[in-house]
């Protein structure tokens, strides 16, 4: 039987249904035996090791040897009729399978699950659900945010289909045209720049630096000075400098807008997963995160690697943001401070992580100007 206790909620024992449970590095899929290939629509390895995981899954093949801490299995289960039921509602439709995914549980904010609600060719929509009071806020957040996009002509961004916190579980359902068997695509060009110039252009507003998110989470950051050592802490502390002086514009922000919260219909882009948006960002730090991500998760690429690709793609970035290093500081200050708030005292967890950004960080303020 599962143990978590959201997917407790979400399924229940039939003997006439099977689901196959995937277990891969604390994170598991449940999927219908019958719509497995679907299904794993959700898990988007980008690495070779991962694509050949992916593979074995839909086959049902052995996990392959180099899989630890992988593991499949099936069990006589099906969705929950009353979610099923909530899920006709919302979405109006009758006939489809869910899948669903569930990240680590080391964090309150990772309570949560999404499902797919697909069909034998066709993805229908994605559904958030949660327990969690919190979470169910953050997906009101991420409701209003889509909302206010598209009414800005921004229709590159789901449809809010739906919005259910009254319930025990907790829904959001949102639209998707994504098209099955796209692969992720590890590339910065400038269509990964227009995308983020349209939004910009579109959200910007003129407000005071106090008034905005992103000071917010540079307070937030003050008061963690000391989970870094001495060195670490004057890098950090230069870097709060540099960017409380700067003369800062501001905009919305995806908040992780990277190659796997982005899909292609007809080779334009389409964003999804907007759960961290921030309204009053630095205008541009998307940029430097999908840059960033892209090259550290996507290519492995260690701390120098990431500002050599940096400075190989700056000429190409300077097309579009004023002042590149100082945009770059500011995302580095926020996603270190976003992280260990998010991480929720455990510190150890994101240390690598971490000591990546400082890195990163160091090299901006002491070598490039």
């Amino acid at each position: 039987m599962l143990k978590r206790e959201l997917l407790k909620k979400l399924y229940i024992e039939n003997e006439d249904s099977m689901q196959v449970v995937f277990n891969h590095s604390d994170k598991i899929w449940v999927m219908p035996r019958d719509a497995v290939k679907g299904a794993m629509e959700m898990y988007q390895p980008s690495s070779r090791a991962g694509k050949c995981l992916k593979k074995h899954v839909i086959k049902k093949q052995k996990t392959p040897f180099y899989a630890r801490g992988t593991k499949t299995t099936e069990l006589n289960l099906d969705i929950n009729p009353n979610i099923k039921r909530q899920l006709k509602d919302l979405l109006e439709i009758s006939d489809f399978y869910v899948a669903t995914y569930m990240g680590d549980a080391s964090t309150l904010q990772n309570d949560k699950a999404v499902l797919q609600i697909y069909g034998d060719n066709e993805i229908y929509a994605y559904v958030k659900v949660t327990t969690n009071v919190e979470n169910a806020k953050r997906f009101e957040k991420e409701a209003n945010a889509l909302k206010n996009l598209r009414d800005l002509g921004i229709e590159y961004v789901p449809r809010v289909i739906g919005l259910d916190l009254d319930s025990e579980v907790k829904i959001f359902a949102q639209s998707s045209d994504k098209p099955m068997g796209q692969e992720v695509r590890l590339e910065f060009n400038e269509q990964i720049l227009n995308t983020v110039k349209d939004i910009v252009s579109k959200t910007k507003k003129n407000i005071n630096y106090k008034d905005s998110d992103f000071c917010e989470s540079v307070e937030f950051l003050k008061t963690q000075i000391d989970v870094f050592d001495k060195e670490q802490q004057s890098i950090v502390k230069k870097g709060i400098e540099m960017v409380e002086d700067a003369d800062l514009t501001f905009a919305f922000s995806h908040g992780d807008y990277t190659p796997w919260n982005i899909y292609y219909v007809k080779d334009e882009i389409r964003l999804f997963d907007l759960e961290y948006c921030s309204a009053s960002m630095p205008t541009y730090v998307d940029v430097f995160h999908y840059l960033s991500q892209t090259a550290l998760l996507g290519k492995r690429f260690t701390a120098q690697c990431v500002m050599r690709e940096y400075e190989h793609k700056l000429e190409m970035i300077s097309e579009y943001v004023d002042d590149p290093r100082t945009t770059f500081i500011c995302y580095l200050i926020w996603v270190i401070s976003f992280y260990i708030k998010r991480s929720e005292g455990n510190i150890d967890r994101i240390r690598e992580a971490l000591d990546v950004w400082v890195e990163m960080l160091e090299y901006l303020i002491k070598y490039l100007k």
